[in-house]
């Protein structure tokens, strides 16, 4: 991140690598994985008035059990 001299705040870019899966089983059911930030990027994804940053999650991950009717 970098001030310039207006005191304005520019982020670099980048990129974040997110992963997920998903499979249906018999009788109505099914599953699904998701991972983000595969990768654990580490930066900041949004800022308030230009003092507060906002950090990005660390790498997780969710798993889903559903069923149909």
């Amino acid at each position: 991140m970098y001030y310039n001299v207006a005191q304005s705040l520019t982020f670099p870019a980048y990129t974040q690598l997110d992963l997920g899966a998903s499979y249906r089983l018999p009788a109505g059911f099914g599953i699904a994985v998701q991972v983000r930030n595969v990768l654990n990027a580490k930066n900041y994804t949004s800022v308030l008035n230009g003092t507060q940053l906002f950090p990005n999650e660390p790498t997780n991950a969710l798993v889903t059990l559903s069923y149909k009717l």
